[in-house]
């Protein structure tokens, strides 16, 4: 993004009245404010001349949503730098009246980010902090870089393993490992240092280069990998002739284009919730993808899928149940190294009162012709 850092009048009254008590009082304007904390390299070692990036913000960084992406790298944003020494400590030393915000009526929200290398990928950044006359120094938690491993493509069965090290602090909430920029993500527990499993037709089959990437938060400090490419492994050939309806037989084009931007509509004040997929022709498919991936979403309840070569007579493949709500990601895959001999799919959609699959992203099909 090239947007520059904006505090617009009307954000800034929520947040006034979202922030318990109101807003913090200001820092005498005269007194010393300083910033003081050490960076480690992947090794664990002392990282000498390393650039430290303070951000000054009048509302809390969490208003900007992915604040880390979308303002803390936007140019000229930095309000102060400063550069580690040879035992990788740092010190910023500011005036009360530059820990306040511009109007001087109250405290500041400050954060720190340090970028790894250039292609500023990887990094860590800090959790807001505000000073106070009672807390005029701020000690930041120790900053170790961290990086994820590798994944490793099983040319047999088409899956993908990934792997990372344990970060240099606990984490106190799960990873989000991203694949693709969000073409698929996954949370995954703080306690776990692999995932394995995923076959490779999760990811966009037109992309011969993908690239995937690993967040995480441990007590002060977020964590984000560097971003690490390998080849999209994908011998799945997609189905391009495939058409889409619902129930009723009214055409669902957005499911199919490919484009991943339009979105069809299911919910509990519909009668047809069935969506099925015509491939055109007989096909052997080695795999099926759901792709739903859309913010503030909800999907609960039960997909049936099912296949048949007439469109009357249908075999049971795979049920997907299960419950994703605001951030979650559905996203669900089925493969079939086999084959699975069909012309349609099917995807009926159940559950209990009030029962919502909202919207389904797009659908998409592996295979050869019979």
């Amino acid at each position: 993004m090239n947007k520059k850092f904006l505090l617009l009048p009307a954000l800034l009254a929520v947040v006034s009245m979202i922030l318990v008590g109101g807003c913090f009082p200001p820092v005498d304007e005269n007194a010393d404010v300083y910033i003081r904390g050490k960076v480690l390299g992947l090794d664990g070692m002392p990282v000498d001349g390393q650039k430290i990036e303070l951000y000054k913000s009048t509302a809390p960084f969490w208003v900007y949503g992915d604040w880390l992406n979308n303002i803390l790298e936007t140019d000229g944003n930095t309000f102060r730098t400063a550069t580690t020494d040879s035992n990788g400590e740092f010190e910023i030393h500011m005036t009360g009246s530059d820990a306040n915000t511009p109007s001087g009526s109250y405290a500041a929200f400050f954060a720190i980010v340090v970028f790894y290398d250039d292609n500023r990928q990887m990094a860590v950044a800090t959790e807001d902090h505000v000073f106070s006359n009672e807390d005029l120094t701020w000690a930041v938690p120790e900053i170790q870089f961290w990086d994820v491993g590798e994944v490793n493509v099983d040319q047999q069965t088409l899956y993908m393993d990934f792997t990372w090290p344990d970060l240099p602090k606990n984490p106190s909430n799960d990873y989000l490992i991203t694949v693709n920029d969000g073409d698929w993500s996954q949370w995954i527990d703080k306690s776990t240092t692999s995932l394995t499993g995923l076959p490779v037709e999760v990811l966009d089959p037109t992309k011969s280069q993908c690239s995937w990437q690993a967040l995480a938060w441990s007590t002060g400090l977020r964590y984000r990998s560097d971003l690490h490419t390998f080849t999209n492994q994908n011998i799945f050939s997609p189905i391009d002739t495939a058409t889409a309806t619902d129930g009723d037989g009214n055409e669902l084009a957005g499911v199919t284009d490919g484009e991943y931007t339009d979105k069809e509509v299911f919910n509990d004040t519909m009668n047809a919730r069935t969506v099925i997929l015509d491939l055109g022709s007989a096909y052997e498919v080695t795999a099926f993808v759901i792709h739903h991936s859309w913010i503030f979403n909800w999907w609960s309840g039960t997909a049936s899928i099912s296949t048949s070569m007439d469109g009357e007579n249908w075999d049971a493949w795979d049920t997907v149940t299960g419950e994703h709500q605001d951030w979650g990601l559905f996203y669900h895959y089925k493969i079939d190294m086999q084959g699975r001999d069909c012309r349609y799919i099917k995807i009926d959609l159940s559950g209990p009162d009030g029962v919502k699959f909202d919207y389904i992203g797009e659908l998409a099909a592996f295979g050869t012709p019979l």
